[in-house]
């Protein structure tokens, strides 16, 4: 069975707050979008990838992969209005059975330990995220007013790539087609199967204002492997 990577580069950006969309935004010389692509185009348990993106950018998409010899790119497919529409076409591109992982580009500092605990977490469940304990206190808010206090030790931030078995995906984007969903595992969810957890990492945040490339950045700079 093969393991694809569905790689979102459809957005818009329009809290990026900068005249280049975040996907193509330079950090140390590099694409936001290259660290994400050359991480999978290099690991050993990924098969293909498959890139979604808006159809006026595709043509960028294509040359950055031609420019960097991203090899393990197999289409580039165009997205949705909403994220669920992307992942759905992207889905659509993959024929084979296995295993697929999706993830955000704007989240460009994954790597192979992150993408190997996926798969093998993935033998216990029908999906796998990385995911991180809340630390700070958090409440609910209406209208200004503070309603409730939340249960923090039940409470963690989701993170991308997320691992499915392909089939198993599929089905959840079939039949909650037009749910507004704003993560594919709550997808998986729904239909009554199972999610594994495995440990995030703060180097998987993603980038959705200007300033938050100064920490990818900062991280980059410490680890200079992440820029051949």
């Amino acid at each position: 069975m093969k393991t694809f990577a569905l790689l979102l580069a459809a957005g818009s950006s329009t809290r990026f707050a900068h005249n280049t969309k975040k996907q193509f935004f330079k950090i140390k010389g590099k694409e936001v979008l290259y660290y994400s692509l050359n991480a999978f185009n290099s690991s050993k348990l990924i098969d293909e990838i498959i890139v979604v993106s808006s159809l006026e950018d595709i043509e960028e998409i294509q040359h950055l992969v031609k420019v960097y010899n991203f090899t393990k790119v197999r289409t580039v497919v165009v997205g949705g209005k909403v994220r669920q529409e992307s992942v759905k076409n992207g889905l659509e591109a993959i024929k084979d059975d296995g295993y697929v992982l999706i993830h955000d580009s704007a989240r460009p500092l994954v790597d192979e330990k992150i993408i190997s605990s996926l798969l093998t977490a993935l033998k216990d469940g029908d999906a796998a995220t990385p995911a991180i304990k809340v630390v700070d206190t958090i409440v609910k808010v209406k209208n200004g007013e503070l309603l409730s206090f939340e249960n923090r030790d039940e409470l963690y931030r989701i993170q991308t790539p997320q691992a499915f078995k392909i089939n198993v995906i599929k089905e959840a984007h079939q039949k909650f087609e037009g749910k507004e969903a704003t993560d594919d595992t709550q997808l998986i969810k729904l239909l009554g199967k199972k999610v594994c957890i495995i440990p995030g990492e703060e180097k998987l945040r993603k980038i959705t204002t200007l300033e938050d490339t100064n920490a990818i950045e900062a991280y980059i700079e410490q680890n200079e492997h992440l820029q051949n």
